[in-house]
């Protein structure tokens, strides 16, 4: 083996060593920043779905609502007030899952990993 192999081989093996660490770590927080997001993502889709229940439920709330006030306009009987405690109810769901569903969109809505960067930037020299 001439010199130059050696010192090329020797650097080699120097450059491994110091790189080898910085090189794994970058992969291991890539991985983590990957799965990070998807977790962030997950999350957002299941804030839309809960907001897209809100919006089903709502619908049928202002429709049974409307049906109330025609039936409490046509006739002061019982069945009005049947059909506004059961639009109370629905509107009672259209607020739970809305306020769910906007909670965790608001929440996830950031869809940077971090916790991953922070742990990059710490373990630069």
């Amino acid at each position: 083996m001439s010199v130059t192999g050696i010192f090329k081989a020797i650097f080699n093996a120097l450059f491994a060593s110091v790189a080898g660490p910085f090189v794994a770590r970058i992969r291991t927080e890539w991985a983590i920043a990957k799965v990070e997001v998807q977790v962030k993502l997950r999350e957002l889709r299941t804030g839309a779905i809960m907001l897209g229940v809100a919006l089903f439920f709502a619908f049928f709330t202002i429709a049974l609502f409307l049906t109330a006030a025609t039936l409490g306009l046509a006739e002061i009987m019982p069945a009005w007030a049947a059909a506004l405690v059961i639009g109370g109810l629905l509107l009672i769901w259209v607020l739970v899952f809305g306020i769910w569903g906007a909670s965790k969109i608001k929440k996830n809505s950031d869809l940077v990993p971090h916790r991953a960067i922070e742990a990059v930037k710490d373990s630069l020299p």
